[in-house]
């Protein structure tokens, strides 16, 4: 995990950004379980991190991503030549129409 410097920056109140609480308040269950087990004296394993922040940025970063284009056209190639033909011609006409205009 990359750790930020703050010490250069003046701090605010509301600077100050949000903590992950304790690990008993995303699954109370297994810290029950877990103190229960302590305080008996057996074997705990070590907590889980369970917070992956890596994992956390790249499902964001997934989720910003476009959704695939319908790659499957409706139009045959010929149509498409005969779309793009028309519109390159509009455009034509609307550059000429602007130089003309701006000949007065």
């Amino acid at each position: 995990m990359r750790r930020v410097d703050l010490s250069s920056h003046r701090r605010r109140p509301y600077d100050i950004a949000a903590t992950l609480s304790n690990e008993k308040f995303y699954n109370i269950e297994a810290y029950e379980r877990r103190m229960d087990a302590m305080r008996a004296g057996e074997f705990v394993p070590p907590a889980d991190e369970g917070y992956d922040a890596e994992a956390d940025m790249r499902a964001h970063q997934n989720s910003l991503k476009r959704p695939a284009v319908e790659s499957e056209s409706y139009l045959d190639k010929d149509q498409l030549q005969e779309l793009r033909r028309v519109q390159r011609e509009r455009v034509e006409v609307r550059w000429i129409r602007v130089l003309l205009s701006g000949r007065n």
